[in-house]
């Protein structure tokens, strides 16, 4: 690919060079939301405040048929 920006002189591009780089700035911006969706689950979790404590009595009727 050719490009020419403000000059007469075209300047070779290489395509699989500038793909490269679109899919870095794309990996980025997607880590950047995965981390602030984890910030906010993170938050939100704690901004809760009050969490039942687990019963005693949970889990202990088991039915076996024998």
């Amino acid at each position: 690919m050719t490009l020419t920006i403000g000059s007469s002189t075209p300047v070779n591009v290489d395509g699989g060079n500038a793909l490269e780089v679109k899919g870095a700035q794309r990996e980025n911006s997607q880590t950047e939301v995965e981390g602030q969706i984890a910030v906010d689950l993170i938050e939100s979790s704690l901004a809760g405040g009050q969490v039942s404590p687990p019963t005693a009595s949970s889990g202990n009727n088991i039915n076996i048929k024998v």
